[in-house]
C-alpha cells in the first residue's frame, strides 16, 4: 500500500511555493504520493505555475476553480485516492516540517498498528458540545504535547489509514447544528440551532466513537508557542495563511480587510504578515508580474493596522524555526 499527504490548498502561489521547497527539502521521499487540490484559485497563469511546481517535485495537482471550504476540499481529495493508498497525512500549505524522518516515522506508527490515529487535540466546537464532549471521553488523552486541549483534531499533521477516514461519514467541514440534531459518535441531542462544531470536529467525535485509539500529536502552531523550545520540534503551523486569499481579491478592489476578531487581532495579523512577506521575500523569479501588486497590498494592509513595528519584531522569534534552506 501507498503513503499519500494530502494538501488542499487555495492557490497563493508564493504561499504554495514556500511550501513546496520545504517538502522538497526536508520530506518529500517520505511519502509515495503528494496530493494536491488547488481550492478556488481563478486566475489560470497562477494555476499553471503551481501545477509546473508541483509536477516538478512528483506531486498530483487538481483544481477546482469554485471553492469550497476547508473540509469539503479534504473530502474531494479523500475520494480521489486511488486503491493502493494506505496510510495518509493531512497537511496545510502554511505547515512546514522542520526535521526530516518525522513525517515517515508518524505514518509507520500507523502502518504497524501502534495506533489508529495521529492528531492533535483541539476545542473549536460551542462551549455546551465541549463540556458533554470532555465529560464522555474524560478517560482519553486531549492534551498534546505542547499544550492543545479538547475533544477535536486539527486537520493538520493528522496521520491514519485512507480507509478510516472514509469509514466516517466524512463530515470534515464545519457545521452547524439544529435543534434535535444528535451528533454522530457523540450522541449529544443539540438543544437549540446554530450550536456548531469546527472544521475536522464532526470527524474527531466519529472516530472517538467508534473506539479508535488515537494518540495526541503535536500541532506548534506557534503563535501561541512563540519561542522554539528546547529540543527537537519536527513540525509546526503557522495558521491563517490561507486566509491570504484577501491580498487578490478584497484588497484588490480597495475593500475592507477580513477581521480575525479578539483582543489579539493586531498581533495576530503583524504574525501572518511576517510570514506572507517572508514567502514572497524568497521568491526570485516566481511569475515577476504579480509580485509588485501582492507588496503593494501587503503594504497597505500592514499600514492600515498599523503593525509595521510588530511585523519586524517577531523576526528574532521565528527565523529560529525555520531549520530548512527556503532560499528560492
Amino acid at each position: 500500500m501507498r503513503t499519500a499527504a494530502l494538501l488542499p490548498t487555495p492557490g497563493d502561489p508564493f504561499v504554495v511555493a514556500y511550501w513546496l521547497r520545504n517538502c522538497e527539502r526536508v520530506w518529500r521521499d517520505e511519502v509515495d504520493d503528494v496530493y494536491i487540490l488547488v481550492n478556488g484559485q481563478g486566475e489560470r497563469e497562477i494555476v499553471e505555475f503551481i501545477q509546473r511546481e508541483a509536477e516538478r517535485i512528483g506531486c498530483r495537482l487538481s483544481w477546482q476553480e469554485e471553492p469550497l471550504g476547508h473540509g469539503q476540499a479534504l473530502r474531494a481529495l479523500a475520494l480521489s485516492c486511488p486503491a493502493d493508498t494506505g496510510t495518509v497525512v493531512l497537511i496545510e500549505d502554511d505547515a512546514y516540517v522542520r526535521r526530516a524522518g518525522a513525517i515517515g516515522s508518524a505514518l509507520a506508527r500507523i502502518e504497524v498498528g501502534e495506533t489508529d490515529v495521529i492528531a492533535t487535540p483541539r476545542g473549536g466546537m460551542d462551549p455546551e458540545i465541549e463540556a458533554y464532549a470532555r465529560a464522555k471521553w474524560s478517560d482519553h488523552d486531549l492534551t498534546s504535547p505542547e499544550g492543545n486541549s479538547g475533544p477535536g483534531l486539527w486537520p493538520c499533521f493528522v496521520f491514519t489509514e485512507i480507509a478510516t477516514l472514509r469509514a466516517t461519514s466524512m463530515r470534515f467541514e464545519s457545521w452547524s447544528w439544529r435543534a434535535g440534531d444528535v451528533i454522530p459518535g457523540l450522541g449529544y441531542g443539540v438543544p437549540r440551532d446554530g450550536m456548531t462544531t469546527d472544521s475536522f470536529t464532526a470527524t474527531a467525535f466519529e472516530l472517538r466513537g467508534a473506539g479508535l485509539r488515537i494518540v495526541p500529536g503535536p500541532q506548534y502552531k506557534e503563535l501561541w508557542d512563540k519561542d522554539l523550545p528546547s529540543g527537537d520540534v519536527p513540525w509546526f503551523h503557522v495558521g491563517g495563511l490561507s486566509n491570504g486569499n484577501f491580498i487578490r481579491y478584497d484588497w484588490d478592489g480597495g475593500g475592507s480587510r477580513p477581521g480575525i476578531g479578539g483582543s489579539n487581532e493586531g498581533l495576530d495579523w503583524a504574525h501572518r504578515i511576517w510570514w506572507w512577506r517572508r514567502c514572497l521575500d524568497t521568491a526570485d523569479g516566481i511569475l515577476p508580474g504579480l509580485q509588485p501588486r501582492y507588496r503593494e497590498r501587503l503594504d497597505r494592509l500592514t499600514d492600515d493596522l498599523g503593525v509595521r513595528e510588530q511585523v519586524e519584531s517577531w523576526t528574532d522569534t521565528l527565523l529560529p524555526w525555520i531549520s530548512w534552506d527556503d532560499s528560492p
